[in-house]
């Protein structure tokens, strides 16, 4: 699971524990689990608990295996099943690809958070014509989200040695992400 502090995105907990016992957190969590020990399945989508912290969004493609939906039902907190366009996997193949052969003009590549496409942030350097090539390249949809340069690994972080760069404010490829509504869950 990956935790986000969103300015307003959950509520005021005094301690983790509290948020432990927060129901879209306990659900969110739960489902996540479900889904990670189940590796094989090349449908899944991913966990979202909505911003109001009253209910869950699972997204995934195609039929929704009958484990998950009896663990959803049993949740202290609503459960609702959004079909995805795209898995996971698929999704996380088409930022790798996107990455690689778009690199330095593309800063940054995430999955969007209804899995119906993919999100690049370009390079200030990157030239005028970017987008349109990483569009044409892909057989996924992408959407701009902006321009913003990379900066390098904290150096404390093991990674910092590696050629690994982040955004400012990254957005998680996997796992549960607090996020506003965006549709109409199915």
């Amino acid at each position: 699971m990956v935790d986000r502090d969103i300015p307003g995105a959950r509520p005021k907990h005094n301690s983790d524990a509290e948020l432990l016992r927060d129901p879209a957190v306990a659900a969110g969590r739960a489902l996540r689990a479900w889904i990670a020990e189940h590796p094989d399945d090349s449908a899944a989508g991913g966990v979202r608990i909505l911003k109001d912290h009253k209910s869950v969004v699972v997204y995934w493609k195609g039929a929704v295996p009958a484990g998950l939906q009896s663990l959803a039902a049993a949740q202290p907190a609503p459960v609702t099943f959004q079909a995805a366009a795209y898995s996971a996997a698929e999704l996380g193949a088409a930022v790798h690809e996107t990455m690689v052969n778009n690199n330095p003009a593309v800063s940054s590549a995430a999955p969007l958070p209804d899995y119906s496409g993919i999100q690049i942030t370009l390079s200030s350097k990157a030239p005028p014509n970017t987008l349109v090539q990483a569009k044409a390249s892909s057989t996924i949809p992408i959407v701009l989200r902006g321009v913003n340069d990379p900066k390098p690994l904290d150096r404390r972080t093991p990674l910092a040695t590696s050629t690994h760069w982040r955004m400012a404010a990254p957005r998680p490829m996997h796992g549960v992400e607090i996020q506003p509504r965006s549709s109409a869950a199915v």
